[in-house]
């Protein structure tokens, strides 16, 4: 109820009003609040009203360095990397905040500011933070970790014509930086020599690996880019190690650019038929002559990969063999003229026909007149 007074009096009254107080929120929210005041009314011709209009809080994720760099990028051990929780509205206050990591709650994380001691590949995907006070939370703010990680071999492979060849890699994971490789290769090899080799090195990195094929210790070799090492009609010549190497660049939002590069050794054998290279007696190829009673020394020597099995023989009878080795050898104590007659050395290995070569041996008898 409202009253008029005399001017001139310093008459005051107390009035409780209530009315509907309505506050824009946008270009076409509106929120309507049910508001009861106690007015104090003075005697002259104005009135101070103090309206307290409270609402949620209101929120904006922020990472370290550019506010452009989305998705904000960052490394495998990549240290105290933080996001914060900056308030732009509230009433009343802010009490507490809610963390979000790929849509699960982070429930060890109850303030402002979410920090990540050391960065893993589990750290990335997106992240959410809420600021709550006694109306409630915000809407979520909303901000995505790009995780950037060094190279990681994890399967070299190799194709033959025709045949097998496989060498296998195993991932040893170091324990600083996370995934930083260091990588054993154990390869078996079944590579025929004039084929085709097609060895393919796979790397797991972030960003993409730039890949190079060496090989150790050959000034001759051209080194190759990709993935992929080919040599076709692959000779003796050219089995040994070749040395896949990656590189790549880390480029976080914040720091400086990081470049990684390791390296992985394959070793490359080539296979081929045995092949007998000498045949000897006591030295000599071809036809030998040798003294009566003169001990005589037969020696063969092969060139094969893989080793090959040797036999010696003496027309069809077998003098000695033997396995996995590329010579051999077999000794007359003292020559007669039963032993004189055609030797022959025989290799074979499971790559191609059995190969041999052969000698004729004469003995000399003495005069006994």
């Amino acid at each position: 109820m409202w009253q008029r007074y005399k001017a001139g009096h310093s008459v005051t009254a107390s009035v409780d009003v209530q009315f509907k107080y309505t506050v824009y929120t946008g270009d076409s929210v509106a929120v309507s609040f049910d508001v009861q005041y106690k007015y104090i009314v003075y005697t002259g011709d104005s009135v101070t009203v103090s309206v307290d209009v409270q609402y949620p809080a209101e929120v904006v994720l922020e990472t370290q360095g550019s506010a452009t760099c989305r998705p904000h990028r960052v490394y495998v051990g990549q240290q105290n990397v933080q996001l914060t929780c900056r308030v732009t509205a509230a009433n009343p206050a802010v009490t507490s905040y809610t963390w979000t990591h790929n849509s699960s709650v982070i429930q060890s994380v109850r303030g402002a500011v979410l920090t990540i001691s050391s960065v893993s590949r589990t750290t990335g995907g997106s992240y959410t933070c809420q600021g709550n006070n006694s109306l409630g939370g915000s809407t979520p703010s909303q901000v995505t970790l790009e995780v950037q990680w060094e190279l990681r071999y994890h399967r070299i492979s190799c194709f033959i014509s025709d045949t097998g060849c496989s060498v296998y890699v195993y991932d040893h994971v170091a324990s600083f930086p996370e995934y930083q490789p260091s990588v054993s290769v154990r390869s078996s090899q079944t590579v025929n020599e004039t084929q085709t080799l097609n060895v393919t090195c796979s790397v797991d990195s972030k960003p993409a690996a730039t890949v190079t094929w060496t090989r150790t210790n050959s000034s001759s070799f051209t080194p190759q880019t990709g993935s992929t090492l080919t040599i076709s009609n692959i000779q003796r010549s050219q089995a040994g190690a070749y040395v896949c190497t990656a590189t790549n660049t880390l480029s976080p939002c914040v720091g400086t650019s990081v470049m990684r590069s390791d390296s992985v050794e394959v070793t490359v054998d080539v296979q081929y038929p045995a092949s007998v290279s000498m045949f000897t007696a006591n030295s000599l190829s071809g036809l030998v002559t040798v003294n009566e009673s003169d001990p005589v020394t037969l020696r063969c020597q092969v060139d094969s990969n893989p080793r090959p099995i040797i036999r010696l023989l003496n027309g069809t009878e077998e003098l000695t063999r033997a396995d996995n080795s590329l010579t051999t050898e077999y000794r007359l104590e003292s020559a007669d003229c039963r032993q004189r007659g055609n030797y022959s050395c025989t290799a074979t290995n499971n790559i191609g026909t059995p190969v041999n070569l052969r000698m004729e041996l004469m003995v000399k008898l003495f005069n006994l007149l």
